[in-house]
């Protein structure tokens, strides 16, 4: 588990890598952390509680690193939360995100978690270092408040209509 490096997981398939981060989550000391249907998932793949007691939901996504994870894994991650009673929302990916995804998650409050965040869980988990596994998964996301109220964004809009 420890010996897993970014390269073994860019040979992993999507199935595998869910595992792999459960397998993460556990340990880290997340006991309860368990993955979800493989079919059927309403847009998680993995649950855990956090350690302020909050219902936490994954989506995972393993793409090769030229391949961006799109807004739709934001979509599924944000309207599975209810059905899993979560209070937070996360996707984690072995690639990098679109702009489009990280607009939606920053309105949405869904924290994104790129390779280079992977390879720092990598690394924390090859240090035995689990507080910072644990502050890298509940760190708070990047919110965008301000997107309605910039004017330029506004008039895009408006001049679409």
């Amino acid at each position: 588990m420890r010996d897993i490096t970014i390269q073994d997981i860019d040979r992993m398939e999507g199935q595998q890598f869910e595992e792999y981060i459960t397998r993460v989550l556990r340990e880290a000391g997340y006991v309860d952390a368990y993955q979800t249907h493989v079919t059927g998932d309403y847009g998680a793949d993995v649950v855990f509680t956090d350690r302020s007691g909050q219902r936490n939901i994954i989506q995972t996504k393993r793409y090769d690193t030229d391949i961006p994870v799109n807004l739709e894994a934001v979509q599924q991650v944000y309207t599975a939360k209810n059905y899993y009673q979560a209070k937070k929302t996360m996707v984690i990916t072995s690639s990098t995100y679109r702009e489009s995804a990280e607009t939606l998650a920053g309105v949405n409050g869904v924290l994104l978690l790129d390779r280079h965040d992977l390879i720092q869980l990598i690394d924390a988990l090859r240090k035995n270092d689990v507080e910072w596994v644990k502050n890298i998964l509940e760190r708070d996301p990047r919110i965008i408040y301000s997107f309605w109220d910039d004017p330029e964004y506004t008039r895009l809009i408006n001049k679409t209509k």
